[in-house]
């Protein structure tokens, strides 16, 4: 294998210790790193299953694929997860490949030091096809540390939030603990005022989604894996966790009645209506889920089929910020402002659910199609409002951003 620069970089000089367990984790993490045109990948199995980004293999299911000893595949997909921005490749002809396995979800924690490897701004490949006489592979290694664990934003349904540096040419690239397990796959970063590079927050997905995930993928014969949801049903915040305010409807009745509380869905115990909405959604359509809930003070264990979400979310038209007082309204379009909503409104409630956060809204939202009809409680001043919305569909070009347009 050809040498192997590595470009460390560390907020600060670690501890001797740390540093030793560094420089043997990552040499045998960047032999399953593999380049994807302008992105990152990495094997998961000795036979060449290869973990990604959907975003980073969209255009088509063949790819050319470079490993970091400059050997050429050809790589094709054998399944996407758009809601979890993950897809799997196979490549051809692969055996006794290096690879880094997929950490138990319940080891991830925050604080915990990380490494991510990446192609950043396409610096670690020189492609010997345009550069016949200088060909290198060579990945960077940027170093952090968890910042969170199973977050939610409108691309993830169960995130893992880093500080270690993503910046664009990582997506896909490996996110990685110091027992040379992968802890996420490395897809976006938080940015404000059009920085398209590392700002301290980055996000992928986490072990867990990844774990639930790898099955179906291999197994979708070049397919979407359709992620799973209880159509209709809407969630709230209660004082004591997670509360049905409407159980849904679908192909058979759903278990769920109103007031019941949810403790957990498969076995993940869930705090809040946007993460029993992540856990759902982290299971496929068609997939049969248990859930323990608590219903007239009594402990009950049922189950439900899920059904397909639409991966073409609803779109409301505002963009908004959290402040003190509430869901601020910074701007309305398309179906809002037809609705009459305007810039300074307080979101109070959709459909009768709460929503105090961007992630609960865009939660509540994940539920719903293009063309429902909802009900948005506001405040305007001093005034209450109710405002009917016909959802529609997201313009072209618009990001899917917690930050922007929902």
């Amino acid at each position: 294998m050809a040498a192997i620069l590595l470009c460390v970089l560390c907020a600060s000089a670690p501890a001797p210790e740390l540093e030793a367990r560094l420089g043997e984790a990552i040499p045998a993490a960047v032999k399953a790193f593999v380049f994807i045109d302008g992105g990152s990948g990495v094997i998961v199995s000795p036979d060449g299953l290869v973990l990604t980004c959907d975003h980073v293999v969209k255009p088509r299911d063949d790819w050319e694929v470079f490993a970091t000893d400059g050997t050429r595949y050809t790589g094709r997909v054998l399944g996407r997860h758009v809601a979890g921005d993950l897809a799997l490749l196979r490549l051809e002809n692969a055996r006794g490949l290096p690879y880094l396995p997929v950490a138990e979800p319940g080891a991830c924690r925050a604080g915990e030091t990380v490494f991510a490897i990446g192609n950043p701004f396409l610096l670690g490949m020189r492609n010997p096809r345009l550069l016949p006489a200088t060909p290198s592979f060579v990945p960077s290694v940027s170093c952090g540390m968890i910042s969170g664990v199973r977050r939610f934003s409108p691309v993830h349904l169960d995130a893992i939030e880093v500080d270690a540096a993503l910046n664009p040419g990582n997506s896909g690239g490996p996110i990685v603990n110091l027992r040379g397990e992968i802890v996420g796959i490395g897809s976006r970063i938080a940015s404000r005022f059009g920085l398209s590079a590392s700002t301290g927050a980055g996000y992928g997905a986490g072990a867990g989604l990844i774990r639930r995930l790898l099955p179906a993928l291999a197994a979708a014969e070049g397919k979407e894996v359709v992620r799973g949801t209880v159509r209709g049903l809407r969630l709230e915040r209660g004082e004591s966790g997670v509360i049905v305010a409407a159980p849904g409807a679908g192909d058979e009745p759903p278990p769920f009645a109103r007031g019941d509380r949810i403790v957990s869905v498969g076995g993940t115990a869930v705090h809040s209506p946007e993460q029993c909405l992540n856990v759902l959604g982290a299971h496929r359509a068609g997939e049969r889920v248990v859930c323990w809930i608590v219903r007239d003070g009594r402990d009950a264990l049922v189950s439900v089929t899920l059904g397909a979400m639409s991966e073409e979310t609803a779109y409301l038209g505002v963009r908004a910020a959290l402040r003190l007082d509430g869901l601020y309204v910074l701007d309305a379009s398309g179906p809002a402002k037809e609705a009459g909503i305007e810039a300074g409104d307080l979101i109070v409630a959709l459909d009768g659910v709460l929503v105090e956060s961007l992630e609960e809204l865009a939660a509540v939202l994940h539920t719903y199609r293009p063309e429902d009809t909802v009900t948005i409680d506001a405040m305007r001043g001093e005034n209450a409002r109710t405002f009917t919305v016909k959802l529609g569909t997201r313009p072209k070009g618009q990001e899917r951003d917690g930050r922007q347009f929902l």
